[in-house]
């Protein structure tokens, strides 16, 4: 076991002064568990298992799989057909064209026109 260096001697002594007294024993109490252990094993009486606690258990496993599966097939979105696609792909490829070609600087910045009136 690592000691602590004795930094804090006032606080040290002042615990030591103020520990609580652990409380005393019941009379008796040894008595009492080693007559425990010393009798042979009883089986111990269980409270009466209620049915209608685990009753609930099977169908709410059943309805979360219920859930999961139509909730599952009806956000999965459809598969696109060639058109869409095909729509899809002149979209992107008009837009990027316009991304990427030469414009001016006043096409990009027409408000330094307005700034300059």
């Amino acid at each position: 076991m690592t000691r602590f260096p004795d930094d804090d001697k006032k606080l040290i002594q002042f615990m030591r002064q103020h520990r609580p007294q652990p409380p005393s024993a019941l009379p008796g109490l040894e008595d009492r568990i080693l007559a425990a252990v010393e009798q042979p094993d009883q089986p111990q009486r269980s409270r009466p298992r209620r049915w209608y606690r685990s009753t609930w258990i099977p169908p709410a496993i059943a309805a979360g799989l219920l859930v999961s599966v139509v909730s599952y097939h009806t956000l999965t979105p459809p598969k696109p057909n060639s058109t869409y696609i095909a729509s899809l792909e002149t979209f992107v490829e008009t837009s990027w064209q316009g991304t990427v070609t030469d414009s001016s600087d006043d096409d990009q910045f027409p408000l330094n026109d307005v700034a300059a009136n």
